[in-house]
């Protein structure tokens, strides 16, 4: 991968003007990697000149976030603003996609998994950025969010924290596991059953990926005054934040655009198929 992201760098012009990279992309400026990302988006093809499934050129940018990640370059291409150009031109390529059937009728699962998005430091509480993502991932996994439209009615209000007996745990009926279940997506005037809620459940096995712990955190991160808000629920990271600093977020909610990039990654993700494959919830209204 590192060798496939600096071929496109060794060719990459700026205006009239070519462009000179470094051999090692790790070293690459941020314009330098900025615009070979773009033009990879544009330009990458595969052995006989086809251009790339755009499941499989987005599998590729996450090798090179990784390849980055684990060679000590902490920048995040998928969500700093500096690499916005690249991520609106992403975008474009996978707005488009969708699950391919085979010849004998079987859906041809995407090669984006969860796991390889853990990997790739794209899930978990990295940064104000990542974590929002996360939560998105969550939100559109477990509560069957599948719009920017049911993600904008979403708000702090509408998701509550509830305890309930553990049904993992047959042994201990004492055992109790914590959950976050979703208010309002019913129709007014609707008979709503116990089945009829979405939930997420803890994760007591590991906590790093847990969907209340990450939850907690953000909540934790987010300006007391937004926490009861009845119209929103994703909130714009601060300009400038470190790790320990109080507040990651603002009172401002995502945009429109900003979220209908991160939730078309975020479709992709064959566990989040999976799961709108296997539920007959009623979207959100």
């Amino acid at each position: 991968m590192k060798c496939f992201l600096i071929a496109f760098l060794s060719i990459c012009t700026l205006g009239r003007q070519p462009m000179k990279f470094r051999e090692d992309a790790l070293c690459a400026t941020l314009v330098e990697l900025n615009y070979g990302l773009c033009l990879m988006t544009k330009e990458a093809r595969d052995s006989d000149g086809a251009p790339y499934e755009a499941d499989l050129l987005y599998y590729f940018f996450l090798c090179i976030q990784k390849h980055m990640f684990e060679n000590g370059r902490i920048d995040n291409i998928f969500a700093d603003l500096y690499y916005s150009k690249f991520t609106e031109r992403l975008h474009e390529v996978l707005k488009e996609w969708h699950p391919k059937i085979s010849l004998l009728g079987y859906v041809i699962p995407s090669r984006i998994t969860e796991e390889m998005l853990w990997d790739c430091k794209q899930l978990g509480a990295h940064s104000p950025a990542t974590l929002l993502y996360t939560l998105m991932y969550f939100n559109t996994k477990y509560f069957m969010l599948k719009t920017v439209e049911q993600h904008s009615k979403l708000a702090f209000s509408k998701v509550l924290k509830q305890m309930k007996k553990n049904p993992g745990n047959s042994k201990d009926k004492c055992s109790s596991i914590r959950y976050l279940r979703l208010y309002g997506q019913h129709q007014a005037g609707q008979k709503v059953t116990e089945d009829m809620y979405v939930e997420q459940l803890e994760n007591s096995e590991n906590p790093l990926r847990c969907p209340i712990k990450l939850y907690d955190f953000y909540l934790f991160k987010c300006p007391q005054s937004a926490k009861g808000r009845n119209d929103a629920f994703y909130l714009n990271a601060e300009p400038v934040v470190a790790p320990n600093s109080p507040i990651w977020y603002s009172t401002q909610p995502v945009s429109y655009e900003a979220m209908e990039q991160m939730l078309t990654r975020i479709l992709m993700i064959r566990e989040v198929q999976e799961a709108c494959a296997n539920t007959h919830i009623s979207s959100f209204q």
